[in-house]
């Protein structure tokens, strides 16, 4: 088992904003709180559900949250805007769809989102009401 110890004054760690809507998330669902340490360093070590880029300030760019078994409203993660690709596949999420989802500037694919009614599936855009 390996070990490490973060401490104050690390020159490079995951951007802090992305750091930041990780902990809401995890607030949120159970299922993710037993990931801890920095989501993105040292590199090829990130947390299972989520793939960052390679900058000196890692930026995640896509959130794996399928088949966690996720239900109520989603949590506010506008904060994560190098997401490239969210799949929220395969879970029981409530609640209407979040605006926020629509805001991200990179975003290429937002994966099977269903809630009350709405779908928004890989490239169909705008959300789509059943």
């Amino acid at each position: 088992m390996e070990v490490f110890k973060v401490q104050r004054g690390l020159a490079n760690g995951t951007n802090e904003q992305d750091v930041n809507a990780l902990k809401v998330l995890q607030g949120q669902y159970q299922q993710l709180q037993s990931w801890a340490g920095d989501p993105c360093l040292p590199a090829g070590s990130t947390w299972e559900w989520l793939k960052c880029n390679t900058d000196d300030l890692p930026r995640v760019t896509e959130l794996d949250l399928s088949g966690l078994g996720l239900s109520s409203p989603l949590p506010d993660f506008s904060s994560l805007i190098a997401l490239e690709i969210i799949d929220l596949s395969n879970n029981s999420l409530s609640g209407q769809i979040p605006d926020f989802l629509g805001t991200f500037p990179y975003l290429k694919e937002l994966k099977s989102y269903e809630a009350q009614g709405w779908l928004y599936s890989a490239g169909a855009k705008p959300f789509i009401h059943l």
